[in-house]
């Protein structure tokens, strides 16, 4: 009996922080200033990059430090303890982009010993740009499949955080004008096929790496849906969320007349499309996560319950 993932947006939780100020290094912190160029400077010649690290670069992100990936998530800890409780959790998953300004801390374990979670399993995933946290999905269902020794419901944690900023000269972060920002969602294992629940939850889908055909973007995006949804479920309402130069190009296009195009947030990064969800969350509708590659789409696909999922 295979299973998939629910979830309602109570489940859903996220949080921006403001963007630290670049301060001068302490002298405190000036040996840990020195080791940390140092390393950057190794990496670059590792790669064959004629470049040395910046002494600005090296001073915010020293300053950044108290926003680290785990302080970022406690407050979200908190929030979903008091509404449903922790402890039980089978697994703690962090998806994350960027780096975290504290080099060699598990932050999947400072979290189930915050929750108290004494069986969890913690896992962090990475280098997978926006979409990290529609592929962690992936992985929690398979890993909550494979659970046959824990009766009843088994439950994950997927957070979700990332950094403004970088040990190396990072443009996208500046372009994006990025923020600190940190996600949380609380989900639970439901019976794949079990029908649309009356709890308003969100039922995860799937996800897919689609390769590109051709260069005829938007009819490939328009038989999206039938690649996750039956054929029951394609009587209700989409929504695509998406990136801002895919939206637009949708928005133009009469191709798209029926179909409700949210464009996430950048500079929240991997948070963005579960900020943006949590915004529009609406019962009985179709939703498509979707970021645009040079030789693919990252697509992940949800469909919401019968009753109001606010």
């Amino acid at each position: 009996m295979s299973i998939t993932l629910a979830f309602t947006a109570s489940e859903l939780c996220w949080q921006q922080y403001e963007c630290p100020a670049t301060l001068r290094v302490s002298d405190n912190d000036q040996n840990e200033c020195e080791a940390l160029t140092s390393f950057v400077n190794a990496l670059y010649e590792s790669h064959g990059v004629n470049e040395q690290a910046s002494g600005n670069t090296i001073s915010s992100w020293l300053t950044a430090r108290k926003n680290t990936f785990f302080m970022m998530v406690k407050p979200l800890l908190a929030r979903l303890n008091d509404r449903h409780g922790l402890s039980s959790v089978d697994l703690v998953v962090l998806a994350h982009w960027t780096h975290d300004t504290i080099i060699g801390h598990s932050v999947t374990n400072a979290v189930i010993h915050e929750i108290n979670a004494q069986h969890a399993f913690g896992i962090a995933l990475s280098d997978h740009g926006i979409s990290g946290s529609w592929f962690a999905l992936s992985l929690i269902n398979d890993y909550l499949d494979a659970d046959e020794g824990k009766a009843g419901e088994r439950t994950a944690l997927l957070l979700i955080a990332d950094q403004s900023t970088a040990l190396h000269n990072n443009q996208h972060l500046k372009n994006i004008s990025a923020v600190p920002c940190a996600g949380a969602v609380l989900l639970r294992s439901r019976v794949a096929g079990s029908g649309s629940a009356s709890d308003g939850s969100f039922t995860f889908k799937g996800y897919q790496k689609v390769q590109k055909s051709d260069s005829r973007t938007l009819f490939e995006i328009c038989a999206m849906p039938e690649r996750f949804f039956t054929a029951a479920e394609s009587r209700f309402p989409l929504t695509i969320l998406t990136e801002s130069k895919l939206g637009r190009q949708m928005k133009a296009s009469s191709l798209f007349n029926n179909v409700c195009v949210q464009i996430w947030d950048q500079t929240l990064m991997s948070v963005a499309p579960w900020a943006q969800l949590k915004q529009c969350a609406t019962p009985q509708r179709r939703y498509l996560f979707i970021q645009e590659e040079p030789d693919a789409y990252r697509v992940a696909a949800f469909f919401s319950g019968q009753s109001a999922c606010i």
